[in-house]
């Protein structure tokens, strides 16, 4: 915990198993009905192109690439990819929450802290 980026990342102080959540963001790549993890009422499709993780002075950096996000989409999927790495959610249960069937939203966002649009391209 540093107190003089508290604002800036978020402070989760939990270990993490980095290996699952690599293996579960895969389960996002290509397109998909993100109806589960955002909260806007229609137009869900969108094409993630990669999701990448880096360690830098102690903190862990996820990347998403994709043709489009909707509102909190970003937020949620790294929630539902922190509760993998806390051993809180299965694999499995991500798969589902992808299908067209379930009309199950995420019940957890990622804080805003932490969250950056460093790159957009037309």
């Amino acid at each position: 915990y540093n107190p003089l980026v508290n604002d800036l990342v978020y402070n989760l102080n939990q270990k993490l198993d980095i290996e699952k959540m690599k293996e579960a963001s895969k389960l996002f790549l290509g397109e998909h009905s993100f109806h589960n993890f955002c909260t806007n009422e229609e137009d869900f499709v969108r094409k993630i192109y990669s999701i990448d993780f880096n360690i830098e002075n102690d903190y862990l950096i996820i990347d998403l690439c994709g043709n489009g996000f909707r509102r909190y989409m970003v937020r949620m999927i790294v929630a539902t990819l922190i509760q993998v790495g806390l051993g809180k959610l299965l694999i499995d249960e991500i798969k589902k929450l992808l299908t067209i069937e379930c009309h199950t939203r995420v019940s957890y966002k990622a804080p805003s802290c932490g969250l950056y649009l460093y790159n957009i391209v037309y």
